[in-house]
């Protein structure tokens, strides 16, 4: 137990010490003496002194964590404190020392050491208390430390040291060099703790460098300036302090500065990524854009660098495990290597720097290249190939320089034709300058280009090309204001419109020429910023009024050309009287308006401009609507009037309904496009209705145009369906014949048909432009539906395509190739004549004429042979037959010809056997059959009459029969010679004949004599039966009137049953009156059926239904009447009660003739329910109290007790108990019971108070609410 409680108590850090139990109230020398209690006591304190030991043995051993912190220490020390109290508590117990003191006695070895133990665990608790005590000054700083960040640490790291100084200074125990190192330490691995919570290992190797630089350097400056508070602190102390500070710095800070050392290196992972594979913040910045040939090349390079960088990344990455871990050694080795492989890749990055370079043939491309490869410069190798490639880029900028000058010098320009003469050498000089410029500019815009000697020299040499440059543009300027006439404005004083030479019809703006050079000349100097002669200053002023107003007069003149050039001669005059008034509008332009006229010029050009743009909206909408309707004519040309997949094989009918459909959509489509077309028109018409009878009459040559354009795509349309209609009618050699219609070979009526026939599909296709004209019939051409006279009207539609040359030619075509198709069809259905006798021959003819004809066994034999032959042939015969354009199936054809031959032998065999067996079965049957009719004594009037028709039938057929007797035999003798199969049945037939037949014949005699007795029996007895029947009738009516369940004296299943009953005697009546009046008929006596026997029917249908009510109501009252009334669903019972009221009151109105009383009486029955439902609600209602029952009782003056169960089955075992009372009585009184238990129960006075037992119900319910609301409140 001692071990358990141990181990129990030592897994939630306790030490407890077990007591055993032990009856220890006797005298201590007494239980000295017991041997067996003071082994066991001694066993117990045996393992209190193990315990002890394993305690004190860790005071001294602190045992914590790799990364355990201050809070640890403190923490620790307080789980110490509490537990060495604990055990304090323990040994100052009663038990314990009881034990101890009778081991004392018992003179025990162990007293001793316990004692000891004892004695340190008191000191120990002492020391515990005490560092507890001190420590807890550190507990709230330490919390502060744990929970700050790197940049927050450095001011609460130095309040932590001050108060570990005063720890050190007055803790009587903790201050010991080792513990003060110890805590120190604590600090540090705190510090290191604080710093790796912020730092992310996950977002160095994800990209995210330059954060996680940062972090990692506030994270080295929080560790040095722990360890500069450290140093300063200690200098601080020796010099004030008597106590030396004499503590192992280099175990305070060795993991420190490990982790120091750790980040740098970390700092250059991310540095390396972000100079190497392009990381920063988590992305990939997008690799530079090379421009160049190798541009895409270079690019694929830096990739694959990027790549090897990132499997050496991701390699190093890999040991995240180990980077937290501040004493691992293999992170050194596993980070020498990734150094390196950087340098590695850093090579390969050199040599992709000096390749790259090997295209760069301007100072721009060098600069960008440069630019691109800027940010991997920070390396060192990077740096020095970088060196040497700017250098480059100014030995490239030094020869354009170069260059430039050699061609100033020879003054080799070339004009542009935009430029001017003098303004354009000064230009071509300042393109010198800026073609030299710009690659300055490039290496300006570059000022993180490394400082090299040769960068100054290529400055200076530009500079002085670029002064050089200038003093040419000053001596063109000079040469220009020499040539500069003196009075430039005078050219002004001319029209505004000249008519151009060029294009007939059009105009343009009479602008001098001198003037615009001038104007150029001036822009461009002035942009120079040179000097301008005086006398341009006046020109030069209006150069931009003159620039608007030769825009403007260009616009007008744009407008005017573009309209005239728009039209062709025949649309001309259709716009002729538009044109026209343009031209009125502009005549002043061309005369009497100058330039330097400004105001009457705008004037002009904005009014003249709008009435051209009038007119070119016109001009737009006429060309928009010709583009819209020559469209429309091409839809209609290209909508073909076949459609005819080439891949399918149509039947016949097929082809003419999709044929059909396709043509009457695409007319429907037609019409609508030329309903569209005449919109357009209609529309258009508008801007020309009001003009001149000239433009009217042009007017209808346009409409006549339009309309010839439509009949053309029309005719076109047909040509084309037509075109494709004969190319698979006319088999092209070439390309094969297409089958296109499938074509039945059929034996119909004894002809071979085709299907379609050749007639239909000459019909069909010879015909094919009559099926489209005709489609055309009710086509009206445009003028006419635009209600505009046309003097030469076309043909109409239909005709135009009969009379189309080329459709003719091409329905020609089709034609001859349906003659050709014609021929060989004839010619492959006359292979077919040599079977023509096989079907053509009527075989029921020939069959009856061969049975005529009496023939041998050896003539069935013969043609049976015959026939099998030609079926063989026929067979052999190809099935699908391809011609032309249509493809033959013969399988019809063949299998009729082979059912041909079929059916001739089978009619031939069956011939003879149907003669021969089925004659002879078919006598046997009717002598067998008739024997037994003959036979039968008739019971009833219907077996009579046949037995009379029987026997006057077989008197006339027997002769005839006998005469077939021989030829019979003879055929069973042709059957058996020639080994026809005979069931064995009718050969014994055969055989019994003679005898049978001769007794026959004597029965059929017999049978004369009995019929005429059996008719004298029957028409006396049917005559007797009626009598008879219609007596019971009458009685069987009476009795149901007197005796019939029409009281409620009847139970309901009793009244049922009897109804039922009179139900079937009435159908037995029924069918004995329809048996005599069939009987009588067959001696010719007519009998009517009894109309009474009708009206009972009605009656017990009726009585019926009145008893099914009522019992229906008897099965509810059954299931009621055992409730109590407590019980009762008071809404359900009146829904209930009020429906089968209905009813009855429905059947009263119905059968009040019929006086049956059971109506009345339910129904009573019924309204006395009804009647005590109210005042029962009332009763049951649960709220009623003691004392509302009192009221209720004095209200009727009757002493009662509510609490009695009342129920319906309590009436009616009063009842059963008085044996006197016959049933219909005990009903009455039962009733009477229920009255005064449901309503008139309360004859005591109950219901002449419902109205105040209706209130006191009330009142009971509103009371029992306000006592709920005042418990709950």
């Amino acid at each position: 137990m001692a071990y358990l409680t141990d181990a129990r108590y030592k897994a939630i850090g306790q030490t407890v010490l077990y007591i055993p139990s032990e009856d220890l109230s006797r005298p201590v020398e007494d239980m000295a003496k017991d041997k067996d209690l003071v082994e066991r006591l001694e066993a117990a304190m045996v393992h209190w002194i193990r315990q002890i030991k394993e305690m004190l043995s860790s005071l001294d051993s602190i045992e914590m964590p790799e990364k355990a912190g201050p809070l640890d220490e403190i923490h620790f020390w307080n789980d110490r404190c509490k537990d060495l109290s604990g055990v304090k508590v323990q040994l100052d117990s009663a038990v314990v020392k009881k034990m101890s003191d009778v081991l004392e006695h018992a003179k025990s070895s162990y007293i001793g050491r316990f004692n000891r133990l004892a004695h340190e665990i008191q000191d120990g608790s002492q020391q515990a208390e005490s560092n507890k005590h001190y420590l807890s000054l550190l507990q709230e700083p330490c919390e502060e430390l744990s929970k700050s960040s790197p940049d927050e640490m450095a001011g609460q790291l130095e309040h932590v040291l001050t108060l570990i100084r005063v720890v050190w200074n007055n803790s009587p125990y903790y201050n010991t060099r080792e513990r003060v190192t110890g805590i120190l330490r604590r600090v540090s691995t705190e510090v290191i703790n604080v710093c790796q919570n912020v730092i992310s290992i996950d977002d160095i190797f994800n990209g995210r460098c330059r954060s996680s630089i940062r972090t990692l350097e506030q994270c080295i400056d929080c560790s040095m300036a722990w360890k500069n508070i450290y140093k300063k602190t200690a200098r601080v102390h020796h010099k004030m302090s008597e106590q030396g500070w004499v503590l192992d710095v280099t175990t305070i800070f060795a993991e420190l500065d490990a982790f120091t050392q750790r980040c740098k290196d970390l700092i250059e992972i991310c540095n390396s990524q972000m100079y190497l594979n392009r990381m920063e913040d988590g992305e990939q910045v997008p690799l530079p854009l090379f421009a160049g040939a190798r541009g895409p090349e270079i690019a694929r390079s830096m990739q694959e660098l990027e790549r090897v960088f990132s499997a050496c990344l991701k390699d190093i990455g890999s040991n995240k495990q180990i980077i937290s871990d501040n004493r691992s050694t293999q992170w050194l080795n596993e980070f020498r290597k990734f150094r390196m492989r950087v340098k590695d890749v850093e090579v390969m990055l050199t040599n992709i720097i000096d390749w790259s370079f090997e295209t760069v043939r301007t100072v721009e491309e060098g600069v960008l290249l440069l630019s691109c490869f800027r940010r991997y410069a920070n390396r060192e190798m990077i740096r020095r190939i970088f060196d040497m490639k700017t250098v480059q880029v100014f030995e490239i900028f030094a020869d354009e320089l170069q260059a430039a000058r050699r061609e100033l010098s020879q003054k080799a320009f070339r004009l542009e034709p935009t430029y001017p003469y003098y303004a354009g050498q000064a230009i071509w000089a300042m393109s010198l300058v800026r073609r030299i410029q710009m690659p300055m500019q490039a290496i300006q815009s570059a000022p993180w280009l490394p400082k090299i000697g040769i960068g100054d020299e290529t400055k200076e040499q530009h500079r002085q090309l670029s002064l050089a440059a200038a003093d040419v543009i000053t001596k063109t300027h000079a040469d220009w204001s020499s040539s500069v006439e003196p009075c430039p404005l005078q050219r002004l004083d001319q029209p505004l419109l000249t008519k151009s030479l060029e294009r007939a019809g059009c105009i343009e703006p009479n602008f001098d020429r001198y003037l615009l050079k001038l104007f150029q000349e001036v822009f461009y100097w002035e942009r120079l910023n040179m000097e301008i002669p005086p006398q341009c200053h006046d020109v030069f002023r209006r150069r931009e009024e003159m620039r608007h107003l030769r825009e403007a007069v260009g616009l007008l003149c744009r407008d005017f050309n573009h309209i005239v050039a728009s039209l062709s001669q025949d649309e001309r005059l259709l716009f002729r009287d538009r044109i026209s008034f343009l031209s009125r509008k502009l005549a002043p332009g061309f005369s009497k308006l100058l330039w330097t006229g400004k105001g009457a010029a705008e004037a002009f050009i904005k009014e003249s401009r709008q009435g051209a743009a009038k007119v070119q909206r016109i001009v737009d909408h006429y060309k928009l609507a010709n583009r819209q309707i020559m469209e429309k004519c091409m839809a209609v040309a290209e909508s073909w009037l076949v459609d005819i997949d080439t891949n399918r094989v149509y039947t016949f009918t097929e082809l003419q309904e999709t044929q059909a459909e396709h043509r009457k959509k695409t007319l429907e489509l037609l019409k609508q496009v030329q309903q569209e077309i005449i919109e357009i028109l209609s529309t258009m018409f508008e801007y020309f209705k009001n003009d001149s009878q000239t433009v009217i009459q042009h007017w209808g040559k346009y409409l006549g145009r339009i309309s010839l354009a439509l009949l053309e795509s029309i005719r076109h349309n047909v040509q084309k369906s037509l075109t494709a209609l004969s190319k698979i009618i006319n088999v092209d050699s070439k390309s094969g014949s297409v089958a296109l219609l499938s074509v039945k070979v059929l034996l119909v009526e004894n002809k071979i048909e085709l299907e379609p026939s050749v007639a239909e599909m000459a019909e069909l296709f010879c015909s094919y432009i009559q099926l489209i004209a005709a489609e055309f019939e009710s086509w009206q051409h445009i003028p006419g539906m635009l209600g505009h006279e046309d003097r030469n009207p076309p043909q109409a539609t239909n005709s135009i395509i009969m009379t189309d040359e080329d459709a003719n030619k091409v329905q020609m075509a089709i034609n001859n190739g349906m003659a050709v198709a014609a021929v060989q069809l004839q010619n492959y259905l006359k292979t077919w004549d040599t079977f023509r006798d096989i079907w053509e021959m009527d075989k029921d003819l020939f069959i009856k004429r061969y049975h005529r004809m009496n023939p041998t066994v050896a003539a069935f034999d013969s043609d049976i042979a015959r026939y099998s032959e030609v079926a063989n042939n026929v067979q052999m015969q190809d099935t699908i037959v391809g011609s032309q354009f249509t493809l033959l199936d013969c399988a019809g054809l063949k299998h009729a010809i082979v059912c041909h031959c079929t059916e001739w032998q089978e009619k031939l065999t069956e011939l003879l056997r149907q003669i021969a067996s089925d004659r002879l079965v078919e006598v046997h049957q009717y002598i067998v059959d008739n024997t037994a009719g003959m036979k039968y004594v008739p019971q009833s009037l219907v077996e009579l009459q046949e037995s009379i028709n029987l026997h006057e039938r077989l008197l006339h057929e027997r002769p005839e029969l006998e005469k077939t007797f021989p030829t019979t035999e003879e055929q069973f003798v042709v059957l058996d010679k020639y080994e026809v199969a005979v069931d064995e049945a009718v050969l014994e037939d055969l055989r019994r004949l003679p005898p049978v037949w001769e007794a026959y014949c004597d029965l059929l005699l017999e049978t004369a004599d009995t019929l005429e007795q059996h008719k004298d029996r029957f028409r006396t007895g049917l005559l007797a039966d009626a009598n008879d029947l219609k007596k019971n009738i009458s009685n069987f009516i009476a009795e149901f009137k007197q005796k019939g369940p029409f009281t409620d004296a009847w139970e309901v299943p009793a009244a049922r049953e009897s109804i039922a009953e009179y139900g079937a005697q009435s159908d037995v009546f029924k069918e004995k009156d329809l048996e005599i009046k069939a009987g009588l008929k067959i001696f010719n006596i007519e009998h009517a059926l009894s109309k009474d026997l009708k009206r009972f029917d009605l009656d017990l249908e009726a009585i019926d239904s009145v008893w099914a009510l009522t019992a229906e109501w008897e099965q509810s009252w059954s299931q009621w009447k055992l409730l109590k009334f407590q019980e009762l669903d008071t809404i359900e019972l009146d829904s209930q009660a009020t429906s089968v009221h209905k009813r009855f009151t429905k059947q009263l109105k119905e059968f009040r003739d019929n006086g049956w009383d059971i109506i009345e009486q339910s129904k009573a029955r019924v309204d006395a329910f009804r009647r005590a439902l109210p005042l029962i609600m009332d009763l049951k209602n649960a709220a009623l109290r003691p004392r509302h029952w009192e009221e209720i009782r004095l209200l009727i003056g009757r002493e009662f007790d509510e609490k009695v169960d009342l129920t319906m089955t309590r009436c009616s075992r009063e009842f059963d108990e008085k044996d006197d009372l016959t049933m219909t009585r005990c009903r009455r009184e039962f009733d009477e019971k229920v009255d005064l238990t449901m309503d008139t129960i309360f004859e005591w006075g109950m219901d002449q108070f419902a109205d105040e037992i209706h209130n006191i119900s009330q009142s009971a319910t509103k009371e029992m609410t306000i006592e709920k609301v005042s418990r709950h409140s």
